[in-house]
């Protein structure tokens, strides 16, 4: 869940940055605040490839969980 609550987190920032004070760093050469942005923007990106594999890692599961419980499903029926 912390992963989330920084992804929020992050959403809500990248609203308040106004494009004209990105567009604001780069003209005054402020490299500190942008490298702080491009930082925040590459850990944000890795929280949410973490998620999607989670995601996926769960789906993989009910997959075979729904395999399963079908299997038992029809063994019971046929017999």
């Amino acid at each position: 869940m912390k992963a989330y609550a920084a992804l929020e987190q992050w959403r809500k920032d990248k609203l308040a940055e106004a494009k004209s004070t990105i567009a604001q760093w780069i003209e005054n050469r402020e490299a500190q605040k942008l490298a702080t942005r491009a930082e925040k923007a590459e850990a944000c990106a890795a929280l949410a490839i973490q998620i999607a594999q989670a995601s996926i890692d769960d789906a993989e599961h009910m997959i075979l969980e729904a395999i399963s419980a079908r299997l038992d499903a029809e063994a019971v029926a046929h017999h």
